[in-house]
């Protein structure tokens, strides 16, 4: 048998037992790592929600846009239309404010309420 030198004493190695080896600090270590990753990704999936409502958002946005855009030509046009053409100003002038020429006599329209 080997004999070793151990605190002054002699033991035998069949007598020398391995001591045992602590799993606390390890347990912790992965309970916090864990703890880490699971905040973490809740935070990423936290993020991840908020960003697809504001794609939502900007999407809807910019098809309020592009109809604004769309609108403010269409009163360009319309803008241009009564300040230039002659034929649209009468036809306003006639259906709005009631305007006829000297030699024509004015008259209502009735809406008939006749049912086929």
């Amino acid at each position: 048998m080997e004999e070793t030198i151990n605190e002054g004493k002699f033991a035998t190695s069949n007598q020398h037992q391995a001591r045992p080896v602590s799993l606390l600090p390890i347990f912790i270590t992965v309970c916090i790592g864990v703890a880490l990753i699971a905040f973490l990704s809740y935070q990423i999936l936290k993020k991840h929600k908020e960003r697809n409502a504001l794609l939502a958002v900007q999407k809807e946005l910019e098809e309020q846009v592009t109809h604004l855009k769309k609108r403010n030509l269409w009163l360009r046009k319309e803008k241009d239309a009564l300040l230039s053409d002659p034929v649209r100003i009468e036809k306003e002038a006639r259906t709005q404010l009631g305007y006829t020429r000297a030699e024509e006599i004015p008259y209502e329209k009735h809406k008939f309420n006749i049912k086929e």
